[in-house]
């Protein structure tokens, strides 16, 4: 049966082929609108991918600068540093994660009583920027350079690309407004409320006293 019908045998493979490529191409199309479009959903979750990383980056340098600078030297100013890292990068997970876990829905519920700016991705973007420029010029005092202040660095470039992608979101350009010089286009939706009284449906409605005005008065 195989050498009666040879093309059988080589169909499959052709077709795994073809899917194969449908799916790469995919993957490149994803990657493209994640790197070349920021208010893309791609985008977005790459953006807090990237976020989770330098967050928990930053607990681990932090981790490792706090163990490491009583034994082998840095100076206070780096130890401190380290607390920073730590506290800032288990914010910087909270944040991302929300409140999906139970570990961090306790830490999330207060941040989100209390810096209610960084459930926005505008407020974030500031925050990440502020603490990783914070943190990086906290360098040790044996070295000019440390594991905190690469894991700040990371941190403030991810805040920056929030910042960013923040101010895309709020002020998307649409090429035909732009004879107009209009940048930001505000569509609005007309509802019409529903009424009970239309203009066909008014009918008189007698007086309480039963006074009948709607009828010519007949002189006696």
């Amino acid at each position: 049966r195989d050498q009666e019908h040879p093309a059988a045998s080589s169909c499959p493979p052709r077709v795994a082929g073809l899917r194969e490529g449908a799916h790469m191409s995919s993957r490149i199309e994803s990657l493209r609108a994640a790197c070349c479009q920021p208010t893309s959903s791609e985008a977005r979750v790459m953006l807090r991918l990237l976020s989770l990383g330098s967050g928990g980056f930053l607990v681990l340098a932090g981790l490792w600068g706090g163990v490491t600078t009583p034994l082998l030297g840095g100076g206070l100013i780096y130890f401190i540093g380290a607390a920073y890292a730590v506290l800032f990068g288990v914010t910087v997970v909270t944040v991302e994660l929300k409140d999906k876990y139970k570990t961090v829905s306790v830490y999330y519920a207060w941040l989100d009583t209390y810096l209610k700016f960084l459930m926005l991705q505008s407020g974030k973007g500031a925050f990440y920027l502020g603490v990783g420029i914070l943190v990086m010029f906290m360098s040790p005092t044996t070295s000019l350079f440390g594991i905190n202040n690469l894991a700040a660095i990371m941190l403030a470039v991810v805040g920056f690309l929030h910042a960013c992608g923040a101010q895309l979101e709020h002020t998307r350009w649409h090429p035909h407004d732009s004879a107009n010089g209009s940048a930001c286009v505000c569509r609005f939706k007309v509802i019409k409320e529903p009424s009970s009284l239309d203009a066909g449906s008014l009918e008189p409605v007698p007086a309480a006293d039963g006074l009948d005005f709607t009828q010519p008065i007949n002189p006696r």
